[in-house]
């Protein structure tokens, strides 16, 4: 993407009011284009949470006239649901555009200032034990630590290296040791120590008296390897982590470790429940406040890291449409957006004092298939309703090439594990009829399809509809919040779920929560638990997305389980490379991906060292902004 250099500063004015439409620093010969686009905006029908408005109106960050942005609220009916809806529209006088003269760039960081960053979906939770959502984990990378972290990049190799703690080490075949830093701080000025590890392993695992009050979803992942009779700690500054006698040379060892945020055992246990919102990590921004839909975060002095962060204060904002987030970023309320139009993300980064990224990311635009329901258990009848969408036109459409077709095997294209023979199903009405009549259906059936109501799982789910419906499949959208929507999930009533999972900013590993949480077998008596349960608790030794079963699932079962059993990455590259195959034959009802999307943001140019990994990480320490 095009980062400039070298700008005019242009001023667009009101000059009845004397306050600022739009500033940024542009090229001249473009300025005035740039200028009446921004002034004259465009009416877009859009989605608002409620309290946006309402935080804007009480701290701009640039001097911007009330007048500049006007929101009416509209209810409207989509796929049978009143969905309230605001329209945003500029109303400005005609601008007056004022040039300065050139300014040099800085070079090197600067520190200060605050960040006004946004993101899609609600926050439901900060502590890291209970946090699951990628805008929830995107706070607690700012407010806390982890023992070791990634490096790297897709083309370059992704890495772990050491965070907090500074060493480790292999000791038998099930343990490693780890040396932590000393004189690192909580925020409550307590000194990190290998009790808090300790007491944070335990916690997460599922293996403490804390887990008796609350739920980690994080559990799956772990309770089954990982054994809390080989937590040992050494001294204040060494613990020894170990797995099960069952998974020697455990492959997934060290990738699991990164998501495990280092907690305060003295102040979680004191907290109890109001840690989930009150958060006290090692991190580098100390918590502030939670006052939707914002999060205030403040710079840590006393960060281990010498020299970090540079900013003073993030504020985190709630704005579910992009549309929206869009006309804040170009009207100057907002500096970083996450949640990108695929169609504008050109323009953005074409207009003069602005950028954006565009990478490839573990996200995946999903179905769902509940495979318990007579309509949808035979794999012939799954490969019917992939082979009928026309996976090309909605990356194209929808997304705007900004990523690629989705494998029916689950693993990327760049990732290690990957195997080069699984190609995504090609769009064939004809055979998607044909797989129907052999799957005991040949004139169809009628499916309820639940889908996110928010850009851009909405646009892809009508789609898919319409592809459907030409083979003989009658589509009843059903749109919904996304946490909410889970709750169908959890008591299995739903039949197809359209959604998004980013397995990446979990793990790099396809083991744990890839292919175990995904894909992994669930324990005697199961169906049963779950369905008495219907709250959203989380079973911990198994989940039950898509409700896979019979022999295929099997053998599939037994091979996520021998990849876990050795750190040979050859041998896990064979294994997992036959356990593709079986997914991609069988449309394992877990998750089968349409399209893996690329990560989008934009933000002022102003805005520096903002980078995001496969996983959607970013590591707010290192930004800085232009003041």
């Amino acid at each position: 993407m095009k980062r400039y250099n070298r700008k005019y500063e242009i001023a667009i004015t009101d000059d009845k009011q004397n306050g600022y439409i739009f500033r940024a620093k542009m090229d001249r010969r473009r300025a005035l284009s740039s200028a009446a686009k921004i002034a004259i905006g465009a009416g877009v029908a859009v989605v608002v949470a409620g309290g946006i408005a309402a935080y804007f109106a009480t701290r701009p960050p640039e001097k911007i006239v009330e007048t500049v942005i006007q929101e009416k609220t509209v209810v409207e009916t989509v796929a049978g649901k009143e969905v309230t809806r605001t329209l945003v529209e500029t109303v400005t006088p005609s601008p007056t555009i004022v040039t300065t003269t050139p300014t040099v760039r800085p070079t090197t960081p600067i520190r200060g200032g605050k960040l006004i960053l946004q993101h899609r979906v609600q926050v439901r939770n900060l502590d890291p034990r209970r946090a699951t959502s990628i805008d929830c984990l995107y706070v607690t990378l700012m407010t806390h630590d982890s023992l070791v972290r990634y490096s790297g990049d897709i083309d370059k190799g992704i890495t772990i290296v050491p965070h907090l703690a500074e060493s480790y080490r292999k000791i038998d075949e099930y343990r490693y040791e780890f040396k932590l830093r000393k004189g690192v701080k909580f925020h409550d000025g307590t000194e990190l120590t290998a009790r808090d590890v300790e007491y944070t392993m335990l916690t997460f695992w599922g293996f403490h008296d804390w887990n008796k009050k609350f739920v980690s979803p994080h559990s799956v992942f772990y309770a089954p390897y990982f054994d809390p009779e080989k937590l040992e700690v050494v001294d204040d500054y060494t613990i020894r982590i170990g797995t099960r006698d069952d998974y020697p040379n455990y492959g997934p060892f060290l990738w699991d470790l990164p998501r495990l945020s280092i907690i305060p055992e003295k102040a979680s246990e004191e907290m109890g429940d109001r840690y989930n919102l009150n958060p006290i990590g090692t991190g580098p921004f100390k918590f502030v406040k939670w006052e939707e839909p914002v999060i205030s975060l403040v710079r840590n002095d006393d960060y281990w890291v010498k020299g970090l962060p540079y900013l003073d204060a993030i504020d985190y904002v709630t704005i579910t449409e992009p549309a929206v987030a869009e006309v804040r970023l170009l009207t100057g309320y907002v500096d970083l957006i996450l949640g990108v139009p695929f169609k504008d993300i050109e323009a953005i980064d074409k207009t003069p004092g602005f950028g954006a990224t565009s990478g490839r990311s573990w996200e995946n635009c999903f179905l769902m298939i509940n495979s318990i329901k007579p309509y949808l258990e035979s794999k012939y009848v799954r490969q019917a309703l992939l082979y009928a969408i026309n996976k090309e036109a909605i990356l194209k459409s929808v997304y705007q090439g900004h990523g690629i077709i989705g494998m029916p095997g689950y693993i990327p294209p760049w990732h290690w594990a990957y195997n080069p023979e699984i190609k995504p199903y090609p769009y064939d009405p004809s055979k998607a009829k044909d797989l129907l009549a052999k799957g005991g259906y040949p004139d169809g059936f009628r499916v309820e399809l639940m889908v996110n109501n928010v850009y851009p799982w909405l646009d892809v789910a009508q789609m898919v509809k319409q592809d459907w419906e030409a083979i003989g499949i009658k589509v009843d959208i059903k749109p919904g919040e996304e946490e909410a929507s889970y709750a169908f999930v959890f008591d299995l009533s739903y039949d197809i779920f359209l959604t998004r999972f980013n397995g990446g900013l979990l793990s790099y590993d396809p083991h744990g929560p890839h292919f175990t949480w995904l894909y992994g077998k669930m324990p005697e008596g199961f169906r049963d638990d779950i369905v008495k349960q219907k709250g959203g608790q989380y079973w911990p030794h198994g989940m039950w997305w898509g409700m896979w079963h019979g022999p295929e699932a099997e053998k599939a079962w037994d091979l996520i389980d021998k990849g876990a059993k050795t750190d040979d990455i050859n041998k896990r590259k064979q294994i997992y490379g036959e356990l593709q195959k079986i997914i991609a034959e069988e449309v394992a009802p877990a998750v089968q991906p349409i399209i893996l999307a690329n990560q989008l943001a934009a933000f002022k140019d102003t805005v520096h060292e903002f980078k995001q990994d496969f996983g959607g990480r970013f590591y707010a320490e290192n930004i800085w902004i232009e003041r």
